[in-house]
């Protein structure tokens, strides 16, 4: 008896793909673009599988390529991702209006000093006040109670970055010396680790310590433009859901994967 997946004739998916085939017919497939590779030799197709494909070449041409409903759209929009799965589509787009994850519950502050950008956390304190970097740091020692600080660069050109430590070396050869500089300090405060972790051990320090590096990873998307949405729609070209605010293309993929 010949063997093939069921539901074939209800052309789901890549079924055909899976008729094992040694006969006369293969030829009459490969016009319709069936590669031979897709028959391995062994057992016949069915008479009325064969009739079928006969009688319906652009049916079975469609389904071949895996074609749905999906396919018969036309999206006129900006996606600058599309994700196919067995289930459906995700279209991941640019989130035009993202969140400032500094008015989120930060564990950290971003202490920030520049003539033309507002950036990092508000402060009264200017930049008047201080003579260097190395007085600020001191003055967030004694004055905000800071047990981790780590010192943020910025890279201004064509968009804005930032991440802790300075991009020497992880720029075209001249950028860093003059498009980017450092712009102040992330900290986190005695207070705020004792709150969250219960004590300011050496332990609760590097877990803090951690989080910040992520709270300026996460500032860093904002300012690039590395936040994004995504639009699902399943294989009758219903749409599932849209939603925006993820930090980081991957992050909106998975989401909109995970609603399929």
């Amino acid at each position: 008896m010949a063997k093939y997946r069921r539901g074939l004739g209800k052309g789901k998916g890549s079924g055909w793909k899976n008729i094992i085939s040694n006969d006369p017919h293969r030829h009459n497939l490969s016009r319709m673009g069936v590669k031979s590779a897709m028959f391995p030799k062994g057992q016949k197709i069915p008479t009325n599988v064969i009739k079928f494909i006969q009688q319906n070449p652009e049916s079975v041409k469609k389904v071949l390529k895996n074609e749905t409903k999906l396919d018969q759209i036309d999206f006129n929009d900006d996606a600058v991702e599309v994700v196919r799965t067995p289930k459906g589509m995700v279209r991941i787009f640019q989130d035009d209006n993202p969140e400032d994850p500094r008015e989120w519950d930060n564990l950290g502050k971003m202490f920030f000093f520049h003539k033309r950008y507002n950036l990092g956390d508000s402060h009264p304190e200017t930049s008047n006040q201080f003579d260097s970097w190395d007085d600020i740091k001191k003055y967030l020692i004694k004055e905000k109670g800071a047990a981790v600080i780590l010192p943020v660069y910025m890279y201004d050109h064509s968009g804005l970055r930032v991440k802790v430590g300075n991009f020497h070396g992880l720029l075209p050869e001249g950028h860093a010396e003059f498009d980017s500089g450092m712009i102040g300090f992330a900290y986190v405060s005695k207070d705020q680790i004792k709150e969250n972790y219960g004590k300011v051990g050496k332990a609760e320090i590097q877990r803090a310590e951690k989080v910040l590096r992520g709270e300026v990873e996460t500032y860093d998307q904002y300012l690039s433009g590395d936040v994004w949405s995504f639009a699902s729609y399943d294989n009758s070209g219903k749409e599932i859901e849209s939603v925006g605010g993820y930090y980081g293309m991957d992050s909106a993929i998975e989401a909109g994967k995970e609603t399929l």
